[in-house]
């Protein structure tokens, strides 16, 4: 069981010179990257993009207790207040990523993910898992959302949207770094559920 109580260490993404590191990360990395999105609702064609998540493993390297390090980064494009990139230069930056089909990509719920892409011009490829697809597969009759798989698989529950986004507000109107945690710990437990289900579906 992950322990996701505390502070994963999310990286908030809001220079250029951030962004670029991030991209060369991801372009060295090996493994499947978990991504997410968030929007101010859920018609892909009529909400805005407020920030990306992505959570992956760099590839040779440890930390302390020799265990892989993984990286968690959030990056915001489209909040009413805070620090942040504007949403074209993030997109360019990583649309040679996204729309890799040699570059695997994690998503719960992927077609949303895709949807809300695609509304911003990216063509996304390269998916490689979809948890709440897989989760389904194995077991139609249960509750495929990321809370329950979280709880089921990882041993504790996320924080829900209503939690976060007060009534009559979107997610742009709340501040950055509360977004980057709840985005975070999504990207995060979508990572570590996929080897998991994965298992169960051989």
């Amino acid at each position: 069981k992950l322990n996701l109580s505390t502070d994963i260490g999310v990286d908030i993404i809001d220079t250029s010179e951030a962004l670029a590191e991030l991209v060369e990360q991801l372009k060295v990395c090996e493994g499947a990257v978990s991504w997410d999105t968030e929007t101010t609702g859920l018609d892909p064609f009529q909400v805005d993009l407020v920030g990306l998540g992505c959570c992956f493993e760099l590839p040779s390297s440890v930390d302390e207790g020799g265990e892989p390090i993984i990286c968690t980064a959030y990056i915001p494009v489209g909040h009413a207040e805070g620090k942040q990139l504007p949403k074209e230069e993030v997109l360019e930056a990583l649309r040679p990523i996204l729309e890799a089909g040699d570059r695997p990509k994690i998503f719960q719920n992927a077609k949303f993910d895709r949807n809300i892409l695609r509304a911003q011009g990216i063509a996304l490829d390269g998916i490689a898992f979809d948890t709440m697809l897989a989760s389904y597969v194995l077991n139609p009759d249960r509750s495929h959302n990321l809370t329950d798989l979280s709880f089921r698989y990882l041993g504790y529950t996320p924080e829900s949207y209503k939690d976060l986004v007060p009534k009559g507000k979107t997610i742009a109107d709340v501040p950055i770094a509360a977004v980057s945690h709840y985005c975070g710990k999504d990207v995060y437990g979508a990572f570590h559920l996929t080897p998991l289900i994965k298992a169960e579906l051989v």
